[in-house]
């Protein structure tokens, strides 16, 4: 019973830490579900053909397995990179704003022989296609 509430609260941080860089709280949850279970499986595989024979040792071992896939799903969590193109949200626990990725605004004008509006850099009109100047 302790390891669910463990790891119940293992995906909640962990999500929590994806969706903060911009990442799937999908993706974090089964990752690190997967890797408890995964590390569990094969540490208790690991002690039998190691020659363990206690029960309770295995468990132990297999506990081991459980808490090292949730200390790497932890790890991958909180060193992966942050999305470029993320909206940030609060961090929750110290209750700082982190800085909002916002999309940078578009300049604009218009084509003087044509009236079609021209987003620049842009050197010629997308309708009408004459040499744009823009020093007038």
């Amino acid at each position: 019973m302790l390891e669910i509430i463990a790891i119940y609260y293992l995906v909640k941080k962990n999500t929590s830490l994806a969706a903060n860089k911009g990442r799937s709280k999908v993706l974090f949850a089964l990752m690190t579900v997967g890797l408890w279970i995964f590390l569990e499986i094969t540490f208790s595989v690991l002690g039998v053909f190691a020659g363990v024979n206690n029960t309770y040792a295995l468990m132990g071992i297999a506990l081991l397995g459980g808490v090292s896939g949730g200390l790497i799903s932890f790890l991958i969590a909180k060193f992966c990179p942050t999305k470029s193109n993320a909206s940030f949200r609060s961090s929750g626990a110290s209750g700082t704003q982190l800085p909002v990725a916002t999309k940078t605004e578009r300049e604009e004008t218009y084509c003087r022989y044509c009236g079609a509006g021209v987003v620049l850099p842009a050197n010629f009109c997308d309708t009408c296609g004459k040499r744009l100047d823009h020093n007038t």
